[in-house]
């Protein structure tokens, strides 16, 4: 890879987890609900940090103990499907819904 893919890389990393913090306190399924191991940064919530882990797991900017503790889809490979699960829970079920009064 290049030098500038990686730079680009980590600065959306780091864009991705501004934007997880924001998102992750207004929103969020509460991890006793969601399917086993997608509260991959064991937060007690399933959001979008969850993803931004497994990004940054997948870029090397996080080294979890078990790489098994973030595959999400228990296929024995951590990748972009691991996160496309937890964003996938996230968008049918951890964003509440909004009612007018």
């Amino acid at each position: 890879e290049t030098m500038v893919i990686m730079k680009l890389k980590k600065v959306l990393a780091v864009v991705s987890t501004a934007v997880a913090v924001i998102v992750g306190t207004m929103s969020g399924a509460s991890a006793l609900n969601a399917p086993a191991g997608y509260d991959v940064n064991g937060d007690g919530f399933v959001n979008i940090s969850d993803a931004v882990a497994i990004n940054m797991a997948l870029i090397g900017n996080w080294k979890p103990s078990d790489l098994s503790d973030i595959d999400v889809n228990q296929n024995g490979v951590v990748d972009d499907l691991d996160r496309m699960s937890i964003m996938a829970y996230v968008t049918m079920v951890g964003i509440p819904t909004i009612t007018m009064q």
